[in-house]
């Protein structure tokens, strides 16, 4: 059955895409469907220029092993990055990330067949960082401060 808090959700979606326009384009021009395809364009911009700075930094973060399409294109690739440490075990990425008051998340993500396909041991898992159309370039390059700091042992 359906899963009626998403349901409900879903008439303050609209509300939200159309207070989202107006911000960024003015007044309501055209009709729903123009407005939201607009508000999908920009936030695909958006999250695909956030998830280029920090795929920017993991291309060439020592001992990381980037996982999927290196570059986030609109439609291309979600800003949702996956990657492993051969230095360092993911819950303790995630971990001393959380000191910093960064959020993300550490494990196979119900993915553990193609964790082990992909040779990671699955009780190690990934670093999974999820960026959105409210997060901010500042916050991805404090994300990667901390990163850095924590993959060169400084923290």
């Amino acid at each position: 059955g359906p899963q009626h808090a998403q349901v409900a959700a879903l008439a303050g979606i609209t509300e939200y895409f159309d207070v989202l326009h107006r911000h960024h384009f003015g007044h309501d021009q055209g009709n729903r469907h123009t407005r939201a395809t607009a508000v999908f364009e920009l936030v695909a911009r958006h999250e695909s220029t956030l998830a280029n700075i920090l795929l920017d930094y993991l291309r060439d973060a020592p001992d990381i092993r980037l996982l999927g399409q290196n570059r986030a294109m609109p439609g291309q690739r979600a800003a949702t990055v996956a990657f492993h440490s051969h230095a360092i075990p993911s819950a303790v990425i995630a971990k001393k990330l959380a000191e910093h008051r960064i959020g993300v998340g550490a494990g196979d993500f119900y993915a553990r067949r193609c964790v082990e396909a992909l040779d990671i041991d699955p009780d190690d898992g990934v670093v999974r960082v999820s960026m959105v159309h409210y997060n901010t370039a500042n916050e991805v390059h404090r994300l990667i401060i901390a990163l850095d700091d924590i993959l060169r042992g400084k923290d």
